[in-house]
């Protein structure tokens, strides 16, 4: 269900929508200790991202992204062999290039890829000045394809 809210809020209200949503669902999930198989809980996430809650609910009750979502997860499980979680896929911002860990990692392995995939600290500076951005290394540089739950 969060896998459908996730894909709805992108196509309606755009990606940093999506991505406000997802920070508050790993939140609720990691520290807050939520469910996220509840509708209830889904729903303040919703709200707490700002989000429309009727749409939200609608989304959920119909299951509208349902299909699309089950399609994409096993679209991205067979592109990169995936058969178990979690399964991470990390790429340079504007870059094609793509790493993958899968199963558990230790903290220091994820910090290593990310090292090698970000630009250092003084060129990430410089380029989000001449850009504006300033928005840091979370800017689309890691993404956790986290199973199937739709």
């Amino acid at each position: 269900m969060g896998h459908q809210l996730l894909t709805w809020a992108a196509d309606k209200h755009g990606v940093d929508a999506q991505c406000r949503l997802s920070e508050i669902l790993f939140l609720t999930y990691l520290e807050r200790c939520g469910n996220l198989g509840d509708r209830d809980t889904l729903l303040a996430a919703v709200k707490e991202a700002e989000l429309p809650e009727e749409e939200a609910k609608e989304v959920l009750l119909s299951g509208a992204y349902e299909d699309r979502v089950v399609e994409e997860v096993h679209a991205h499980a067979k592109k990169y062999r995936i058969s178990g979680v979690p399964f991470f896929i990390m790429s340079k911002p504007g870059s094609d290039r793509e790493v993958c860990l899968s199963g558990a990692q230790e903290a220091e392995e994820i910090v290593k890829v990310l090292r090698d995939l970000l630009p250092a600290p003084s060129e990430s500076k410089s380029k989000s000045e001449g850009a504006g951005a300033g928005a840091g290394a979370a800017d689309g540089a890691a993404t956790a394809a986290a199973g199937s739950d739709s």
